[in-house]
């Protein structure tokens, strides 16, 4: 607007006024262009942050916090498809042993071959998470599917992965359990999957 009024009022210091118009004009659009630059940096280190902070740096599947912030939306999908939302619980037990007899790199590496067979038999579309130590929690939609069979084939996947080469083996426990979201919670399902674990029934234990 200042360079338009210095055009139709013409006078000796116009093209004076013009000329500062257009340089506070351009400082204007690169100082504007720089904080855009600048937000962009930041929204793509929160993006990262929040990757990261959803993300298990051993396993790389989700974290606690990463599952829960899913579950809601988990849940408002389960509803409009009028299905459950089933919840499963893995435990590898003795894992505090193992560690203690052959080190937390042995330890590290079972829950690594026992991360890599859960999200392999879990099913498409299932949310896995790292609890803690050796437990896993896995959230998906659907029916509870039978414990024991679940854990046979996570514990014969820890088996094939050859992870416990002249070690003994910890083995693999599961519970599960299954609702409709408008009537149960995630921790009330994780609840009754933890009150219903039940052990692997193949061999478990390498000679």
């Amino acid at each position: 607007s200042t360079i338009i009024g210095s055009l139709a009022v013409p006078g000796q210091d116009s093209w004076r006024t013009i000329t500062a118009a257009f340089v506070a004009l351009v400082v204007g659009l690169i100082l504007l262009h720089l904080r855009l630059s600048a937000l962009d940096q930041i929204s793509d280190a929160e993006a990262r942050m929040r990757a990261v902070a959803a993300t298990d740096t051993l396993t790389g599947l989700l974290t606690p916090n990463g599952l829960l912030s899913l579950m809601p939306t988990l849940g408002a999908i389960a509803e409009r498809e009028d299905d459950h939302v089933c919840v499963m619980v893995f435990q590898i037990e003795d894992i505090a042993a193992a560690v203690q007899e052959y080190g937390i790199r042995y330890g590290n590496d079972l829950v690594i071959a026992a991360a890599v067979a859960v999200q392999e038999h879990s099913r498409s579309g299932d949310l896995v998470a790292h609890w803690d130590g050796g437990r896993f929690v896995v959230a998906g939609l659907g029916s509870q599917p039978n414990a024991e069979s679940v854990a046979n084939r996570v514990q014969q996947g820890i088996n094939d992965s050859a992870v416990s080469l002249g070690k003994w083996l910890p083995h693999v426990t599961v519970g599960t359990a299954a609702a409709d979201p408008r009537v149960s919670t995630f921790d009330g399902l994780l609840e009754q999957a933890q009150q219903r674990m039940r052990p692997a029934i193949i061999s478990d234990r390498l000679e």
